[in-house]
C-alpha cells in the first residue's frame, strides 16, 4: 500500500508496483483544531499546506514549514517526506514541527504517538518513526504540529561577498552569536 498525497510530485512520486495498492489522502482534509495558547493544529494527512498556513494567520501564527509547493503540498506529504521548505534555517524540517501522529500499521492496528517536547527524556521517540520514511512502517491519518507566532516584522536582505569562504565563515560567526536568520 503507497500513500499518495497531494501529488507535487517534488520529493518522489507515488508508484505501486507489483499489484500494489496506492491509497489517496486527498479527502482526508480537515483542520481538527487549532489552539492558538497551545500554539498547535491537529490535521489530517491531506490539509493543504498554505489552506493550513492562511487558518493560522488569522490567529495570529503560522505554519513554519514553507516549500515552494506550499499552495497545493499536502501536511502528510510533507511528513512523510520530512519536507524541508525556506524557512528550515530557522524553524526546521517538518519532521521538526510534528509533535504527535496517528498511524495505521501494516497490521492494521492504530497507533497514537505522544505529544511531548523533543528535549525531554521520554524513551523511544516513536513519531519519528513515521517521519521521513514514505508510509513504510504506516500510514499518518492524523497530525498534531507546531505553529509558530507571526514575527513583528519581516526584512529581506542580500548581501554579496567577495568569495565563498568571505561568505561561509560570516555566517559561521551568525551562528556563533546566536542569530539565525529565517531564511
Amino acid at each position: 500500500v503507497v500513500p499518495y498525497g497531494a501529488g507535487t510530485g517534488v520529493m518522489g512520486g507515488a508508484v505501486s508496483m507489483d499489484g500494489g495498492i496506492v491509497l489517496d489522502m486527498g479527502s482526508m482534509d480537515k483542520v481538527l483544531d487549532i489552539s492558538l495558547e497551545d500554539r498547535l493544529a491537529r490535521v489530517q494527512p491531506g490539509v493543504i499546506l498554505g489552506e493550513l498556513d492562511k487558518l493560522a494567520q488569522v490567529g495570529g501564527m503560522f505554519v513554519g514549514h514553507d516549500p515552494w509547493s506550499q499552495p497545493v503540498a499536502s501536511v502528510g506529504g510533507a511528513i512523510s517526506t520530512n519536507g524541508v521548505g525556506y524557512l528550515a534555517a530557522k524553524y526546521g524540517t517538518m519532521g521538526r514541527q510534528v509533535l504527535a501522529l496517528e498511524v495505521v500499521l501494516p497490521t492494521g492496528e492504530v497507533v497514537r504517538t505522544r505529544e511531548l517536547p523533543r528535549n525531554v527524556s521520554t524513551g523511544l521517540d516513536m513519531t519519528s518513526l513515521f517521519i521521513g520514511t514514505d508510509g513504510v512502517f504506516g500510514i499518518i491519518t492524523e497530525a498534531t504540529i507546531r505553529l509558530f507566532p507571526q514575527p513583528e516584522e519581516r526584512r529581506h536582505y542580500a548581501l554579496e561577498f567577495p568569495s565563498f569562504p568571505s561568505g561561509f565563515f560570516a555566517i559561521c560567526r551568525f551562528a556563533t552569536e546566536g542569530i539565525i536568520p529565517a531564511m
